[in-house]
C-alpha cells in the first residue's frame, strides 16, 4: 500500500533513527522498507498517543503518536521505542503521507 498512502515526490525527505536514514524521494523509501522487510520477520507495531491537527483550510494534517515496533531478526527478538510525527496533505481529495519522521524514544 505505500504507493498509494505516501506521496512519490521526488524530493521528499523520510527521517528514521538510524545513522544515514535520511532518505530523499519515494525511491529511496521503498527500497529502504523492502530491505526492512526482507531482513525481519513478524513485524508488529503498537500505537498510542495518537493526536492529530488538522489545519484552518483542512488540506493538511499533522499528527503525533508513539510506537513500539517489535519484530524478529533471526532468533533475536527487537522492541523499539519510538516517538513518530506524520504530515498528511489533501491531494485530488485524497489524503497522502508528505513527510513522516521517527526518532528512538527516551526510556523514562
Amino acid at each position: 500500500m505505500l504507493p498509494q498512502v505516501v506521496t512519490q515526490d521526488a524530493d521528499s525527505v523520510w527521517i528514521s533513527p538510524g545513522k544515514g536514514e535520511w532518505l530523499v524521494g519515494f525511491d529511496a523509501l521503498e527500497q529502504a522498507m523492502q530491505a526492512q522487510n526482507a531482513a525481519l520477520d513478524d513485524i508488529q507495531i503498537q500505537m498510542s498517543d495518537e493526536t492529530i491537527h488538522i489545519s484552518p483550510s483542512g488540506d493538511m494534517v499533522w499528527a503525533t503518536n508513539q510506537w513500539v515496533f517489535n519484530a524478529r531478526l533471526g532468533d533475536q527478538t527487537l522492541a523499539m521505542p519510538l516517538c513518530c510525527t506524520w504530515i498528511l496533505e489533501k491531494r485530488a481529495g485524497q489524503w497522502v503521507i508528505v513527510h513522516f519522521h521517527k526518532s528512538a524514544g527516551m526510556p523514562a
